[in-house]
């Protein structure tokens, strides 16, 4: 038995061409308009960021108006709870020294605390004198709240 044999062929003309160049399709924008978009969005970005900004002058305004309108009056608060505590702590001085001969309360053995300062001059007292009659957690906690408000 005989066996015969076909041989594979090109086929007639020849095979087609092999596509071997970069055959890149352009997608999207070209450059001009990339660079268009970019301007626009960055404008417009701009715009918005310089009315946020105007905006947020015009709160930080207000917020100083008030501050200032309402400082007096936090100034005579303070004051008053100052002058409040002083004399609650000259009443418990008196009558803590009341049986100590000699003593006027507001001086040290009948001497005044500052020679070089007027009467009628108020000095205000540091946190140890003005929180001698207080808990001392209360001193610790405020000795240094100017630092914190």
């Amino acid at each position: 038995m005989a066996t015969t044999y076909k041989q594979d062929l090109p086929p007639s003309g020849g095979f087609s061409k092999i596509p071997f160049l970069k055959n890149i399709p352009t997608r999207g924008p070209n450059g001009y308009a990339c660079f268009g978009i970019f301007l626009g969005v960055s404008f417009s970005s701009l715009y918005v960021y310089y009315l946020n900004w105007r905006r947020i002058k015009f709160q930080q305004l207000e917020k100083n108006d008030a501050n200032v309108a309402v400082e007096p009056f936090l100034t005579a608060e303070r004051n008053r709870l100052l002058l409040k505590e002083m004399i609650r702590n000259r009443e418990i001085e008196a009558k803590l020294m009341a049986n100590v001969e000699g003593w006027e309360e507001g001086t040290v053995f009948g001497e005044p605390i500052y020679y070089t300062v007027k009467e009628d001059k108020f000095m205000e007292p540091n946190p140890n004198e003005f929180w001698t009659h207080g808990p001392p957690s209360a001193m610790r906690e405020r000795a240094n709240w100017r630092f914190w408000v």
